[in-house]
């Protein structure tokens, strides 16, 4: 089923709700009738993306009602590597979800110090699934 994370609706711009210390989305999809501008907790936030990546299934809660969703994607900013965004993609029960996912490569250190190179041909890959 995935992890359970609590949003509130936004009314205010990505940039006055980032101030307040928020992390600011969006849920959209057949699983909801009209996108929803939402906010996160960044302490919350931190927490849930220390487990989660693109591609992982989460139930979001905005107020009082359960989404089944998929991260679609989560922008980062470019200098503390912060959350600024993230989207979720709210599916239907019969409806065929996409998601590209980045592979994550470990141990590259270890492959120059034994004089070996890494050639990387993709570095991310497209999941499709009901």
């Amino acid at each position: 089923m995935g992890s359970l994370i609590v949003a509130e609706e936004r009314k205010l711009s990505g940039r006055k709700v980032r101030k307040m210390g928020y992390v600011p989305g969006v849920i959209y999809g057949p699983g909801v009738k009209n996108s929803m501008n939402v906010q996160f907790s960044q302490k919350d936030m931190n927490r849930f993306l220390n487990e989660h990546t693109t591609g992982s299934k989460a139930t979001v809660m905005v107020n009082g009602n359960k989404h089944l969703c998929v991260i679609k994607e989560i922008q980062y900013g470019l200098i503390n590597r912060e959350p600024i965004h993230i989207d979720f993609y709210a599916s239907s029960e019969n409806s065929v979800v996409k998601v590209t996912v980045p592979f994550k490569f470990v141990g590259r250190e270890k492959l120059g110090s034994n004089r070996l190179v890494l050639n990387i041909l993709e570095d991310e890959i497209e999941i499709q699934a009901h």
